[in-house]
C-alpha cells in the first residue's frame, strides 16, 4: 500500500479518527511482517487480545503507533513497543460482532461456520466482558476444580467462580459463574476470550422470544 502521503481513512463513522497513510515500513516482530496501513489480531498487555490498525513505526526506538478497536467499534491510539506484537493480518469477519449491542436486554442466537447454534440472553455488554446466560442445552459440559457440574448441588461450591464450558463443538472457554438452576446458568465470558472466535461466526440474530438450543 504506497501513496503520496495525502490519502486520508476514517475507520468508521462512528469517530472522527481520521490518519494520513504513510510509505509502507516493514519490520519482523516474532516472525511476523508488521507494516504501516496493516490491520492485525494481536496480544498487548493490559489490552489483551485486539484488533488493531497499524498508523506508524519508529524503527530507532522500536515502537509502533497502533489504533485498536473497543467493543463499541471506535479506535482508541496507543503507542507499544513492537516486541509485545502477537498475531497477524485477521481473516475477513462474516458479521459486524458490534452488531451484538442491539441485542441488549434481549435473546440472541449466535451461529458458527461449523453449524453450532449458541443461545443466550445478553444482560450487559462492555469493553471487558459480556454478561447473560444461557439454558444447559447451549453447551456439552461445566467443569469446576475439575469436576464436572450436572446438577444444583454440585454448582452451589462454584457459585462466584471460573468454571470451563465446552460447547457441543469442543470449544473451551473460560466463563464466570454466578447462577445456576434446572434450567438455566449465569455468569459473564471476558471479551478477550470472545475475540479469537469472531472469524467462526456465521450469524448474528437478536430474537423476541425465549427459545433453547
Amino acid at each position: 500500500m504506497r501513496n503520496n502521503g495525502t490519502n486520508r481513512i476514517n475507520h468508521n463513522n462512528k469517530n472522527m479518527y481520521s490518519y494520513r497513510h504513510q510509505t509502507t515500513d516493514y519490520l519482523s516482530p516474532i516472525n511476523n511482517k508488521v507494516y504501516v496501513g496493516q490491520t492485525i489480531w494481536t496480544y498487548i498487555p493490559s489490552y489483551g487480545n485486539v484488533r488493531a490498525y497499524v498508523r506508524n513505526i519508529d524503527h530507532f526506538n522500536g515502537m509502533v503507533g497502533l489504533d485498536i478497536q473497543n467493543v463499541y467499534g471506535s479506535w482508541q491510539p496507543i503507542q507499544v513497543h513492537y516486541s509485545h506484537l502477537v498475531g497477524s493480518a485477521p481473516p475477513p469477519l462474516r458479521v459486524n460482532p458490534y452488531q451484538i449491542l442491539s441485542c441488549m436486554n434481549n435473546w440472541i442466537k449466535i451461529k458458527l461456520i461449523d453449524g453450532t447454534v449458541i443461545t443466550a440472553f445478553l444482560k450487559s455488554f462492555n469493553m471487558s466482558q459480556v454478561e447473560g446466560f444461557v439454558s444447559h442445552n447451549a453447551y456439552k459440559s461445566m467443569t469446576c476444580q475439575g469436576k464436572v457440574i450436572t446438577n444444583e448441588e454440585e454448582a452451589k461450591h462454584c457459585i462466584n467462580r471460573w468454571v470451563t464450558v465446552i460447547l457441543h463443538n469442543d470449544i473451551s472457554l473460560s466463563f464466570y459463574l454466578t447462577s445456576y438452576d434446572q434450567n438455566y446458568v449465569g455468569g459473564y465470558l471476558k471479551v478477550s476470550e470472545l475475540f479469537p472466535l469472531l472469524n467462526k461466526v456465521e450469524s448474528i440474530d437478536c430474537l423476541r422470544k425465549c427459545i433453547e438450543n
